[in-house]
Formats: structure tokens, sequence, C-alpha cells
């Protein structure tokens, strides 16, 4: 069943309001208890669907008791889950009864409201976008030690304007989506005070239309998922350098609507989460080349209420 204009425009508000799609990065390198493959957030769902491959072969999925907006993988490929209740979930190996979660509902220390990304640094730190607060925060683990929180509204230019999305690179040198204002910064530190920054409002280079979630590869190339553009965007640093597209909008080949999520693989694929047409894309490279759909709209296997995030663990 394909989303109609009334859906598309709720989903896309909601999108700007709420979600953030939170999965980016490839996954741990490591011995991880969960299989190699694409893992996926749906939206209106409460689980993390997981597949071994792009064709959707051995479906299986880890539910929760909330909505699911990200999923991400520590260095000792643990599965974390942010929803939309101010928790983050521990997943230690598929099917564990014993999870750890973390956080409750609210705006204060060891609380969040919609977690819209989680990222890791290289010593394992654990970052959240905690969208409804207008905040990023670091801890140091899922006790909450050394809760730290970057303050985004002296960044944001309205009063809607909070980070949908946050990337950690090699160097620890973070990527912030914010999104209502459609701009991309960098920090270097939880105190910097002078993060560079790109972007404005629009259809043309260097502007989105609801900037929602960033992706950076290990070679610190720049991904980027503009939902109102139908497009992803690749750069090869903050200056925009390297610009270039993907997407146009539609259900064809070569088309996405209200892409939420970018991230790629080890091999240099790049996943989309195509969240109007009910389904995760995979193409070679920026020209589209191996362009690979799967899903289609429903709550049975191979079925998706929306894709929100995608992520490949390997």
């Amino acid at each position: 069943m394909k989303i109609n204009k009334s859906t598309k425009l709720v989903a896309l508000a909601l999108a700007i309001a709420l979600l953030a799609g939170c999965g980016g990065s490839g996954g741990a390198q490591n011995s991880s208890a969960f299989p190699k493959g694409m893992y996926v957030s749906t939206y209106d769902g409460s689980s993390v669907k997981y597949f071994t491959n792009i064709n959707g072969a051995n479906e299986k999925e880890e539910t929760t008791n909330a909505y699911t907006y990200c999923q991400a993988f520590d260095k000792l490929g643990r599965l974390y889950i942010g929803t939309n209740n101010g928790q983050i979930i521990m997943v230690p190996s598929p099917g564990s009864p014993n999870r750890q979660v973390f956080g409750t509902f609210g705006s204060g220390v060891n609380q969040f409201s919609t977690i819209t990304k989680i990222a890791f640094d290289s010593v394992g730190r654990i970052y959240v976008a905690d969208f409804s607060n207008r905040r990023i925060v670091r801890i140091d683990d899922l006790t909450g030690t050394n809760w730290t929180v970057l303050d985004m509204i002296p960044w944001a230019n309205n009063p809607t304007d909070a980070p949908s999305s946050i990337a950690v690179d090699s160097a620890d040198t973070m990527y912030i989506t914010m999104k209502s204002s459609n701009r991309l910064f960098r920090f270097g530190s939880m105190t910097d005070p002078l993060p560079a920054s790109m972007g404005s409002t629009g259809t043309g280079t260097y502007q989105f239309q609801g900037l929602n979630d960033v992706y950076v590869s290990p070679n610190l190339t720049i991904y980027l998922a503009d939902i109102g553009n139908s497009r992803i965007v690749r750069m090869g640093n903050i200056g925009g350098d390297g610009w270039t597209t993907f997407g146009s909008p539609g259900t064809g080949a070569g088309q996405l609507d209200q892409p939420f999520a970018v991230t790629t693989d080890s091999s240099g694929h790049i996943f989309i989460a195509d969240a109007g047409n009910y389904r995760v894309c995979r193409i070679d490279d920026m020209a589209g080349a191996g362009w690979t759909t799967f899903g289609s709209h429903g709550i049975g296997a191979g079925q998706f209420r929306g894709v929100v995030d995608v992520s490949v663990h390997e």
C-alpha cells in the first residue's frame, strides 16, 4: 500500500518534529553474537528487524515496549536501541533476556525525551541525540557515568530547531544535524565554542529541506539524508567539497520518498532508509549503479511501516 499525500505530510512533519534515523555506523568489527547484515528500525514499530542480506534473508527482530527510532552497535558488537520513551536498550545477543536499560522520560540527568541517534567514540563513550530536549548527551556507560551535556539551543535559529542526528569520526570529532534550520555542525569537543557549520534551507547546492541524518564513513566522507528534497548527499568535508547528490521524488528506480537515514558498508555500498516507500535501497555508488531494494508496506515478513533507520553490522 502506498502512502497517500496527507499521510506523507504527517510523516514529514513528524520527521521534522521527532525522528532522525539513528543507526549510522557500519557496525563493530568483532565476534559479535549478532549476525552480519542489515538492521532496520521502522516508524510506528516497536522492534528492530534484521536480515543477513539486502534480499531479506533470515529475518529476525528484537522487540521493545516503545517505538524504536534508531539502532547502533558498540565495539563489543552489542545492539543499542533508542526509543521514544527516553530509554536506551542494550541487547547483548539475539533474543537475550539479559538486557540493560538506561534512562527515563524527562529532561534531567539520566533522562531523555525522544532518542533519535546513538553513536560511539574511539574509547566507547556513548553519544545520544536527545531531540526534544535539544541537546547531545555523552556518557561513559549505561550507568550514566560522567553525564555530559552539549546544549544545542545556542546554535538553533528558531524555537523548534533541534539535533536530529550525530556521528562521531575516528578522531572523536562530532557531526550534528540541526533539523529545521537545515545545518550541519562539526564540534571538536563537547565544549567547542566555535564549531564549523554549513547548510541552509532550499533545494540547491549546500541546501536541505529536513536534514535528518548524518553518517561519516571510515575515510571521513560525509553522507546526509535530505528528507524534503528526496535525496542523499555526499561530500568530502564540512566545507561541502565534492558535493554530490542522489535521488529524486518517486517510487521507481533511483527515486526516494522521505529518505530518513543513510549508511555504508565496508565494500562501499550505500544503504538508504526510504521511509515513504517502506523499503531499504542499496546502491553501489552515487550514480545509482547496482540499484537494489527490499521491503514493502505492512507488518509481516519483509514488510515495514516506514523505514526510519538502517545500519550495517559487519
